[in-house]
């Protein structure tokens, strides 16, 4: 009898893997898709998991930049860590996601996002590089991806 279950169980699992009932890893629009709909709902920290290392490295480093000037004016050091919610170390002992997550939630009172309208008009994929084409009102606009990692990720320069 148990054998049975057992043979039932591993063939159940088969035909749910084979209708494709698990997640399928998400393409370039897809990821477009999903790090708009993140920067309009606020969820930075989300819309941040969508980009690249290399593009969160690049911001996180203008933005030390910009803070190291901070720390020598007081006024200024109090004025960025009211707005951050956090001290200056707190904020330089975050990984560079989090601090960019934290920047963006900087952003005006109402989120800047949450009014994006736009379609996507044609995804081209060479290799480990993706190209999103994007219309929003009379303009287009077209986002690099990278395969990093096997997951697309937006790449943005900086």
């Amino acid at each position: 009898m148990t054998r049975k279950i057992a043979i039932s169980v591993v063939l159940g699992l088969a035909l749910i893997a084979s209708f494709g009932c698990f997640k399928k890893s998400s393409g370039p629009s897809d990821v477009v898709n999903e790090f708009a709909a993140a920067m309009k709902a606020g969820n930075y920290e989300k819309a941040v998991g969508f980009m690249s290392d290399k593009s969160v490295n690049k911001a996180s480093e203008a933005f030390d930049m910009i803070f190291s000037f901070a720390e020598a004016d007081p006024d200024m050091k109090a004025e960025f860590e009211k707005e951050l919610g956090v001290s200056l170390d707190e904020f330089k002992a975050m990984n560079p996601r989090q601090r960019l997550a934290k920047i963006l939630s900087m952003s005006p009172e109402e989120n800047p996002f949450k009014d994006i309208d736009y379609s996507v008009i044609s995804e081209t994929i060479d290799g480990d590089k993706a190209t999103v084409k994007v219309k929003s009102g009379d303009e287009e606009d077209e986002i690099t991806l990278i395969n990093e990692n096997g997951a697309w990720k937006i790449d943005m320069d900086m």
